[in-house]
Parts: structure tokens; C-alpha cells; sequence
């Protein structure tokens, strides 16, 4: 959920290769294409489990929202690089 500049994530997972090891959004510059890190999530630790995250933006990333250039990227051991994407995308109220 989008409050001003404020993005508040909560989201489920399931099926990963192997516990995560860690959790981010990360700012592509297009939908489906990967970029940098602008944010580490909480993730539990296990192959079907729940993430979430409160992240201020800036304009840039406000912008790329709404294009859909964010994404979520659980890494685990066995896919250090990520073992799930999920992109992210504004709809409108």
C-alpha cells in the first residue's frame, strides 16, 4: 500500500528452492528487467512463508511504481541471485 511516499509491503511465498537467505525491492528500469536494490525486506525463514517491509521513496522511485520497475527478489542458498521474483504493481483506488 502506497501512503504518500511511504510503500508498506506484506506478501506470502511458497515452493522455493531452499530457506531465503535474504529479501529486497529492487528497482528495475522497466517490467522485467533487474536493477539495484533500494530496500531489504523481512522474510521468514522457510520455503513457504510471508514477507513484508516499509520503504520511503523518492520521486524516482515513486515514478518507477508506476511504470512497474519494482520488484521483489527472495535469494536463498541454493539461488543466491534469486530464487523468486515478483513484480510490483500501482493500482489506481
Amino acid at each position: 500500500m502506497l501512503d504518500g511516499s511511504k510503500l508498506t509491503l506484506k506478501g506470502s511465498f511458497s515452493g522455493l528452492l531452499a530457506v531465503p537467505t535474504a529479501a529486497h525491492l529492487a528497482m528495475g528500469s522497466l517490467p522485467g528487467v533487474r536493477g539495484p536494490v533500494i530496500a531489504d525486506l523481512t522474510v521468514s525463514p522457510e520455503i513457504s512463508g510471508t514477507l513484508s517491509g516499509t520503504v520511503q521513496f523518492d520521486s524516482s522511485q515513486i515514478v518507477a511504481l508506476h511504470k512497474g520497475g519494482l520488484y521483489v527478489e527472495i535469494d536463498s542458498a541454493k539461488a543466491p541471485e534469486g530464487d523468486v521474483w515478483g513484480w510490483i504493481t500501482a493500482q489506481e483506488k
